[in-house]
This record gives C-alpha cells, sequence and structure tokens, in this order.
C-alpha cells in the first residue's frame, strides 16, 4: 500500500534523479524545431509528454514559451499528462513541478508572468496537485514581485506550502506575509508549520522573523522549542513523520557553510538569547553543536586577532 509517508519520500528522490538522467539524452534546443514538437505536445502522453515540456521550457525561446503555455491551459494536454493510475496524484504533482521548474530555470523573471497566468487558467488550477506545483514552483521564482506574492498569500488551502514557498524566497516582503501567516493560526498549528521555515533559514529575512518569533510568548511551551530547534538544527525523520497527514515533503536546510557572514553572527546572538529561556535540555544541546559549527566556518572566514 502505498501511503502519503511513503510517497513524499520517493517524490523527493525523483526531484533529484530525473532531471538529470531522465532528460540527459536531448540535444541543445533549436526554434527550427518548434513545430516537430509541438506534434509530441499533441500526441503524446505521460512521461514522453513531460519530456518533450521540459525540453521546449529549457529552450530559452519566447516563442516556445508561449506555445507551451498554451498547451499547459489545454485540458487534453492536461489530462494527457496525468498517469492513468489511481496512484497518480503524486505523478501529476511531480510531472507539473519539473516542467514548470524547467520554465522558472530557463525564463528567469519572466517565469513569473507564466506562473500568475497558469494561476488565473481554470483548467489548470482545477487540479489541486497541480496547484501544489504551482505554490512550490512560485517559492523559486527571483526577486518575485509584489503580484506573485499576494498570489501564495491568496492561497487558504494550501497553508503549509505557502509559508515554504515565502520562505525560500527569503525577500523582507516575504517574511511578513509569512509571519503574518503563522501566528494567524493557533499554538498547535504553529509547533507544525514552523518546519516550513527551513528552506529560508540562511536568509537574513527569515532569521529575523525567527527572532521575532522566539522572543514570543506561546500557550503551547513546545512551541518555542520547536521554532529554536528548526532555526538550529534538522530532526528529518522525527519532524515529518509527525506531518504526513498534512501532506509535508522532506525540506532539506540550505548548507550552513552557504550563509553570509552576517546571518552566521546573528545566528550566535540569538544562541546567546534562547541560552537564557526555558527549553529543554535536548534542544539546548543542538543550539550548542549549531554554535560551534557556526564558531568554526566563521573562524575559516575572519582574520584572526
Amino acid at each position: 500500500m502505498i501511503t502519503r509517508f511513503s510517497w513524499t519520500i520517493w517524490a523527493s528522490v525523483l526531484l533529484l534523479v530525473l532531471p538529470s538522467r531522465f532528460f540527459a539524452d536531448r540535444h541543445a534546443w533549436t526554434l527550427d524545431e518548434l513545430p516537430a514538437a509541438v506534434e509530441t505536445l499533441k500526441k503524446a502522453s505521460g512521461r514522453e509528454l513531460e519530456k518533450e515540456a521540459i525540453w521546449i521550457a529549457s529552450s530559452g525561446e519566447t516563442e516556445a514559451l508561449e506555445t507551451l503555455l498554451t498547451y499547459l491551459r489545454d485540458p487534453d494536454f492536461l489530462n494527457r499528462l496525468r498517469t492513468a493510475k489511481r496512484v497518480g496524484e503524486a505523478e501529476t504533482y511531480l510531472r507539473t513541478l519539473r516542467i514548470l521548474q524547467a520554465i522558472v530555470r530557463n525564463e528567469g523573471s519572466g517565469a513569473e508572468r507564466v506562473l500568475l497566468e497558469l494561476s488565473n487558467a481554470k483548467n489548470f488550477t482545477k487540479d489541486s496537485w497541480r496547484e501544489r506545483a504551482l505554490i512550490d514552483a512560485a517559492g523559486y521564482v527571483p526577486g518575485a514581485s509584489e503580484k506573485l506574492l499576494n498570489y501564495l498569500d491568496s492561497q487558504s488551502d494550501y497553508h503549509f506550502r505557502v509559508l515554504e514557498a515565502l520562505a525560500r524566497l527569503g525577500s523582507e516582503r516575504a517574511a511578513q506575509l509569512a509571519e503574518k501567516r503563522y501566528l494567524a493560526k493557533d499554538d498547535l498549528h504553529r509547533f507544525y508549520d514552523v518546519i516550513a521555515f527551513i528552506p529560508g533559514r540562511n536568509s537574513p529575512a527569515i532569521v529575523n522573523l525567527y527572532e521575532r518569533l522566539i522572543s514570543r510568548d506561546y500557550k503551547f511551551p513546545a512551541t518555542k522549542d520547536r521554532l529554536v530547534q528548526t532555526l538550529f538544527e534538522y530532526r528529518d525523520t522525527r519532524w515529518y513523520e509527525t506531518e504526513t497527514a498534512i501532506g509535508t515533503r522532506f525540506a532539506d536546510p540550505p548548507p550552513r557553510a552557504n550563509a553570509s557572514t552576517e546571518v552566521l553572527q546573528h545566528l550566535l546572538k540569538i544562541a546567546d538569547q534562547v541560552v537564557k529561556m526555558k527549553l529543554s535540555d535536548e534542544t539546548n544541546q543542538g543550539v550548542k553543536t549549531a554554535r560551534k559549527e557556526v564558531e568554526e566556518i566563521l573562524a575559516r572566514r575572519l582574520p584572526k586577532k
């Protein structure tokens, strides 16, 4: 039996493996090949159709992208992209996400326009798994505008996914919207939802958000513990097994060594603050371990006094 938890693990593996292995055999794209590619879009299904769509999305050609956008709004194309199996919800999500990620990678700021147009396409968004993929892809758009942020903020049915996308974007405005959404829930939801911030914890705006949230008082004492843990640690299976009922995917934290010096110094400041708080011994130990890692990174970067 395929459970929601088991497919989330496979989803993470497929996202990492398929883009490099499954599509590696295609040669460089040329606009002359668009008519033949369109014929494939008209007739293919499943993986073959996904492969062709990603190839077109990778072209960087405006005409090719407009053609693909037309098909992404076409119900026949969308039905052929789906898998026929009952367990195909995850596959629908993955296929859609990989296409959208290819658009984001290759279209830069132009990708935002595509995502916003799809957000208004009823044929596309009537499938909840495609909507999930759209929200997730939005979290990777560089320099997301207020329009895209407003689209994310308007999604009330996918609270956790929106928080995660906002954290990935990592701008001050995204952090403000994430804070508003996070605090609108009760303490039990806050305890679970904070995991969504992990992908953005190298961002100055998200670290500032953590500092503000950690300084607050909560009716559910474990909420503050979880806030501190998700800033300084990573407990993948222990956290995510609890989250399977709401469809959480594994989200690895960005490498601490990739954080700016200013962010690392800010983390040490927050570590000094949390030492004075009533936290579990396990959480305090996690902070000590993270502090040591941060100090070692800074020691390699900064000149000795």
